[in-house]
């Protein structure tokens, strides 16, 4: 009579091979983990240039108002003194209105895109804490014009930042130092659009 010898895993190779796995899967959660936060940061990076881009799209074609100069008034124009955070009612421009109107009507509807037009409900909003502002680095300081035609817009657009990730060693939030003159929170990253209508 042969005695068959049965050879198999014993149950320590087993409790190691598990731990082994284990260890394996954490290091693809971590990675998991990273991988959804880069996506959200991509994500709100995108939405605020599409609406940066939508803006300077908007100016570019009322160029005409951008460019008269406002004289003794020094208000500066629509675009650089519109509130883009409060989505106040405004003439509707879709029948026609004047140039001044058409930036008012351009500042609201950049309200509505970051508002995901139910400027209720933040839950509801494009941009987490999103902001936009309008700058004008003034070409021709020596007239009464705030901003002089030929002068450079900047459109500043904000987001929450996501949270710092120290597992990774991310410590500080990387930005654009130009982001911080009008940042709303530490925490608020930006996309810069210059523009010369």
């Amino acid at each position: 009579m042969v005695k068959s010898k049965q050879t198999g895993f014993t149950l320590m190779e087993v409790l190691i091979a598990m731990l082994v796995i284990g260890i394996g899967l954490l290091g693809y959660l971590s990675l998991q983990l990273t991988s959804i936060n880069s996506n959200q940061e991509g994500m709100a990076r995108t939405q605020a240039t599409l609406i940066a881009q939508d803006l300077a799209a908007a100016i570019r074609s009322n160029r005409a108002y951008v460019n008269q100069g406002n004289g003794a008034n020094n208000v500066g124009n629509a675009y650089s003194t519109g509130n883009y955070n409060s989505c106040d009612v405004v003439v509707d421009c879709s029948a026609g209105c004047t140039a001044e109107q058409q930036a008012a009507y351009d500042v609201y509807q950049v309200c509505q895109s970051l508002k995901g037009f139910d400027s209720v409900n933040a839950e509801s909003d494009l941009l987490v804490g999103g902001e936009v502002h309008v700058t004008c680095d003034d070409r021709d300081t020596g007239d009464a014009d705030a901003c002089s035609p030929g002068s450079t817009l900047s459109i500043f657009t904000y987001w929450q930042a996501s949270a710092l990730r120290e597992d990774t060693g991310q410590t500080d939030f990387i930005r654009n130092a130009r982001c911080d003159a009008l940042a709303p929170t530490a925490t608020s990253d930006c996309v810069i659009l210059d523009i010369m209508p």
